[in-house]
């Protein structure tokens, strides 16, 4: 890789961590998509045949030729960042603080019963914890926790299936994490992220191109997309089709809604509107007869 793109993509980290918007994604896996897409790009960048046999290639869509090489680079500075992070935290106890959490929410989440208010503020904060479920994301987690339960102590103290001793243990857990000796994790996960956006970007990009480019070609555009990526697409699509459309009327051997179903004649009976079997059909009534003069 040239140093002129290396330099590029560490003045766009170094912008880009000015934000507080973290990535929604796992680094291991972006990586591995972030490197078989390189492959691809590598493999579909430059157009193929002649006349009306030629199949466009991405360098039609104006894509620069060292996309697949900075997209390498990034993958590895993720990588690295990812191991560094591991080490760097191995030796703090996630696991306890995410026990801590987990048992302050659900005491919380109990004394809300009766409480629609701070119901809902459980509801928002377990919604937002949903999308962030990495080692460092526990702490932050335990940390909302135990802000919402400093202002119901008195609630958590009167229910004696709550040790409140947690407070205490996950308060200073908390503290622990945010000393000044993890400021080096901090650097690195900030680091860390900065680059994932920077490979996200550079990757729909591609994907959006390939849908434009290949659009006669939609076998080599699914190429784009990880296998991983189309699982879901095919699953999100299966799942469209199976459910029935909106407005659509029910089939007419179904009787509508609230209605009778028709009478069925008792076993055995005959329907009034057939003879009964052997029986003579009835004759029509005879004629009166003439008046005589």
């Amino acid at each position: 890789m040239s140093d002129e793109i290396r330099d590029r993509i560490e003045n766009e980290v170094l912008m880009v961590q000015r934000g507080d918007r973290q990535p929604n994604a796992n680094p291991p896996a972006t990586v591995a998509d972030a490197l078989e897409l390189a492959a691809w790009f590598d493999r579909y960048y430059e157009p193929s045949g002649k006349g009306k046999s030629r199949v466009p290639g991405l360098k039609d869509a104006k894509l620069p030729a060292g996309l697949g090489q900075e997209m390498r680079y990034l993958a590895g500075q993720i990588q690295d960042a990812h191991v560094a992070v591991s080490k760097v935290g191995q030796a703090f106890p996630h696991q306890r603080a995410r026990v801590i959490g987990r048992e302050v929410r659900l005491a919380i989440e109990w004394i809300a019963v009766d409480d629609p208010q701070l119901a809902e503020l459980a509801g928002k904060l377990r919604a937002e914890q949903a999308r962030h479920k990495g080692e460092s994301d526990q702490i932050v987690a335990l940390d909302q926790w135990l802000r919402v339960a400093a202002d119901e102590q008195e609630a958590l103290a009167d229910l004696p299936a709550f040790d409140m001793a947690l407070l205490d243990e996950g308060r200073r857990l908390v503290a622990a994490f945010s000393e000044p000796g993890d400021d080096r994790s901090a650097a690195i996960v900030a680091r860390r992220d900065a680059l994932m956006r920077l490979l996200q970007v550079r990757m729909r990009r591609i994907v959006k191109a390939a849908d434009y480019v290949f659009r006669q070609h939609p076998a080599i555009a699914r190429g784009s997309r990880s296998e991983r990526t189309q699982r879901r697409v095919a699953i999100a699509a299966r799942t469209r089709r199976a459910r029935p459309a909106k407005g659509a009327t029910q089939p007419a051997s179904q009787p509508a809604a609230g209605a009778q179903p028709p009478t069925q004649p008792a076993a055995g009976a005959q329907p009034a509107s057939q003879p009964a079997a052997g029986a003579q059909p009835a004759s029509p009534p005879a004629a009166e007869p003439a008046p005589q003069d």
